[in-house]
């Protein structure tokens, strides 16, 4: 979460916007459980430790997690490509990201983009999608047909089809 991964912009964006998100929580799934850094940041932005969880598991618990979320936000500033995209396709669960790296090639027209930089912009993609139902059916809708792009077996071909030529 530090660094490129833009967490500290998503907790700013949180605090700078309380009473219009009041009915969001922030779940951070894998990697490890908050920082010492990250505590004093919550702390410090004024932020309810009861809304930002962390949890940790395997695959089946995180497909549960995007199959009840209201949405996905990835606001990392660069990524080497986007499998949560996918992964969130997957389980219809509506994205909103990041407008940076490959997100733009990996989510297509289904995702809400957003400026990492701005929370302004991070604010808008979440209230958007966390309060218009119909945005997020949207959303649900363009992703499963974009997943379709992103299949195993058609990246098996393209790989066998390089090597051909």
């Amino acid at each position: 979460r530090e660094g490129y991964k833009n967490f500290d912009n998503l907790l700013k964006t949180f605090s700078e916007n309380l009473s219009k998100l009041k009915d969001v929580y922030i779940v951070c799934f894998g990697g490890s459980n908050f920082s010492k850094k990250e505590i004093k940041k919550i702390r410090d932005l004024k932020l309810d430790f009861s809304k930002i969880i962390y949890v940790e598991g395997n695959d089946e618990l995180i497909s549960l997690f995007y199959q009840n979320a209201r949405l996905f936000v990835y606001p990392s500033k660069y990524e080497g490509f986007g499998l949560p995209i996918l992964e969130s396709f997957t389980n219809e669960c509506p994205v909103i990201c990041s407008n940076t790296s490959s997100f733009p090639e990996v989510g297509g027209d289904a995702v809400s983009y957003f400026d990492p930089y701005k929370t302004d912009s991070i604010f808008e993609s979440i209230y958007k999608t966390f309060y218009s139902d119909s945005f997020r059916k949207e959303l649900i809708l363009k992703g499963q047909s974009r997943n379709k792009l992103f299949t195993w077996k058609k990246t098996a071909l393209d790989h066998l089809n390089l090597y051909k030529c």
